[in-house]
């Protein structure tokens, strides 16, 4: 039956009905004006016949059926509910009732006039834990005498009775709930999870109200599983939004009802999306978190991590991004690639690693592009590689710096080991993928699998412009992350504020460098209170992380000897940055200013002789090109000894006789 023909099958069963109760209400009327009238009593006769023939041939349930059947009415609950509606429907309806209810004509039924014309009346009905006023069915305008009250239908119930969608009708639902309109793409692995929640919810063996909980930091592919689910069995899936549900109890009650009647009105699904739930007010989140374990019906639950001790029915799935095959298959079939070879798409899904429809959005954009990319000769991958970079890029933005690497291997001076090492750490991030997949390393464990480096020495001795040439060489993006700034006071927070910054980093596979590592990695093996022992778990946590993470993480830090060995070991690469001798620091002194910069007679031993480390060195070089940029000549000894003198002042030092540049 289609939806039109079901609509009128439904009205039609409503009409039947409404004719019983006209009949019911025309027989009390004229016992109460002692008329008596054979053919009232036949027609309440042929009204009930034609009910119980209609009832007879009935093959699919009405709305009236599924609110009695559903909430638990009772005989005279449902004809409550039918007189209510009925008067919306029908105006002779109105005006019997009207003339029983004389000399006040009112329209809508008391309470009196209702248990006085049906013999299955009775008194709990009318209680406000009966289902009428329970699910609000029905709305009391209340009187000096209580059964002197006049009842009406809910307008969202008398709409659901004439057959349109709760979700539609009610603004109190559409006010906190929101339609899911996620279209899922063909991924092997997601369907898999559909599938497996499917059989565990039509399980023989389910209890009721059972949550689903979907955890993974990829928030738009679990949406598109419980999609997936709430197609499957042919379900809608609406998504409640915590931030929006009334904090008022009584309004809250009302809400949690509200929804628990449309649960029970109509196939639904719940999706809460968990990250989106309060945590800021402790008081409002140990309300909702009560509201929502009072919901009925299936909960899809979607949360980063796996969520412990919930007092109800819960099966946990843990859902994964798609596998490098499975993310290249959505790149195959998201783009028009003219028979063009797709050995590229390989290298793309080694470096991003992305959700299934934040793939085909960028997808879209990268296709867009391509024509124009062809018509200037340009390889037909660039502008995937450049959608990519650009959506990695703004989810980083507002988590760490993005630093623009120019810095080469011959800008940088270092020891000769310390650069063997430096290159030691290009070739596994270059390798990496070949070894852990190709060689089947990932596949005997998933643990260590990340390249972590300890960058430690002075400042200004070349830390950060050693992950800038990694990162140049490898042409990768490097993102700056001063820990002192991540560490939170409150408990909790730096494990959240770390959490954010790696799962966004996941998409890029960037170098991540964390500056300041001193402010966490302090000798805190020893626990001795109890923000001692959170320390070591924010330790632990970060080195955790390191060890998972698919690109490069980089520490760096000023004092070596505070951290613990304990920390050290569990990092694959460290690197000490020494203060540079005078060999050394001439070298920087070489590079120190671009070929077009106009230079008079520099004196690098000389230069060499200021105890200072590179970057200082960097910043006496810029001051003086700007001194001499002033006065319109090239860079002199009288420039470099100035900005020199500048540079000892914000060092609190005292430049030492042999220092001196101009004697």
């Amino acid at each position: 039956m289609d939806q039109q023909s079901w609509l009128q099958y439904n009205q039609d069963h409503l009409k039947v009905h409404i004719r019983v109760l006209k009949a019911t209400f025309a027989l009390a009327l004229s016992q109460k004006t002692k008329s008596d009238n054979p053919s009232i009593k036949q027609e309440l006769s042929d009204a009930k016949e034609a009910l119980s023939l209609w009832q007879v041939a009935q093959t699919i349930p009405t709305n009236l059926e599924v609110i009695c059947k559903n909430l638990g009415l009772t005989s005279f609950e449902e004809k409550v509910l039918l007189t209510c509606a009925g008067i919306e429907m029908d105006s002779n309806l109105c005006k019997l009732l009207q003339e029983l209810q004389a000399p006040s004509g009112a329209i809508n039924p008391t309470l009196t006039l209702l248990m006085s014309v049906f013999e299955e009346a009775h008194w709990s009905a009318i209680t406000h834990d009966g289902p009428l006023c329970h699910w609000a069915l029905i709305n009391l305008r209340t009187s000096s005498i209580y059964t002197h009250s006049s009842v009406s239908i809910d307008p969202n119930i008398l709409h659901f009775l004439f057959g349109w969608n709760l979700s539609e009708t009610d603004g109190r639902i559409r006010a906190f709930t929101t339609y899911s309109n996620v279209v899922p793409l063909e991924v092997k692995s997601h369907r898999a999870i559909a599938q497996q929640v499917v059989q565990a919810l039509q399980g023989s063996n389910i209890a009721p109200n059972p949550f689903i909980e979907l955890s993974g930091t990829n928030a738009k592919d679990k949406v598109a599983i419980a999609t997936q689910v709430a197609q499957e069995l042919g379900h809608q899936l609406l998504e409640l939004n915590g931030q929006l549900l009334p904090i008022d109890p009584k309004e809250l009650d009302l809400a949690q009802r509200l929804l628990n009647r449309f649960t029970f009105l109509s196939a639904t699904i719940w999706l809460i999306d968990l990250e989106a739930w309060p945590t800021f007010d402790t008081h409002r989140k140990a309300v909702l978190n009560h509201f929502f374990l009072k919901l009925h019906g299936t909960v899809l639950l979607c949360s980063q991590s796996p969520i412990q001790d919930l007092d109800r029915n819960t099966f946990p799935f843990q859902v994964q991004r798609p596998s490098r095959e499975e993310q290249q298959s959505l790149w195959k079939s998201q783009l028009n690639l003219n028979g063009q070879s797709t050995a590229s798409l390989q290298e793309i899904t080694y470096q991003f690693s992305f959700e299934a429809l934040t793939l085909q959005a960028l997808a879209q954009q990268a296709q867009l592009k391509m024509p124009l990319a062809a018509t200037h000769s340009k390889p037909i991958f660039g502008p995937i590689y450049e959608v990519c970079h650009q959506f990695t890029r703004s989810n980083m933005s507002d988590l760490a710096q993005h630093i623009e690497a120019l810095a080469t291997w011959d800008d940088l001076v270092l020891p000769e080991a310390q650069k063997s090492t430096l290159h030691d750490i290009c070739t596994q991030v270059r390798a990496r993928q070949k070894v852990y997949y190709q060689w089947g390393f990932a596949h005997k464990s998933h643990r260590g699998l990340g390249i972590s480096a300890l960058f430690a020495g002075e400042s200004g001795t070349g830390k950060t412009m050693a992950a800038e040439v990694l990162a140049n060489d490898l042409g990768l993006d490097l993102y700056k992350i001063d820990l002192s700034q991540v560490i939170n006071k409150y408990i909790g927070e730096t494990e959240k504020n770390l959490k954010k910054i790696f799962d966004a980093a996941e998409s890029c596979g960037a170098i991540l460098l964390f500056d300041e590592a001193d402010a966490l990695f302090g000798k805190r093996s020893e626990v001795k209170e109890s923000q001692d022992r959170h320390a070591n778990i924010e330790v632990s946590y970060l080195l955790q992380r390191m060890e998972a993470y698919r690109g490069l993480a980089i520490l760096t830090t000023n004092m070596r000897n505070a951290l613990d060995k304990a920390f050290l070991r569990r990092i694959r690469f460290v690197i000490n940055f020494p203060f540079p001798g005078s060999d050394l620091r001439a070298a920087i002194w070489k590079r120190a200013f671009p070929e077009s910069t106009p230079l008079d007679q520099l004196d690098v031993h000389r230069l060499a002789k200021l105890n200072v480390a590179g970057g200082n060195i960097k910043n006496i070089a810029l001051n003086a090109a700007f001194m001499a940029a002033d006065q319109d000549k090239p860079v002199n000894m009288q420039h470099l000894q100035k900005a020199a003198q500048n540079e000892y002042t914000k060092l609190e030092k005292t430049m030492g006789l042999a220092e001196r540049l101009i004697p």
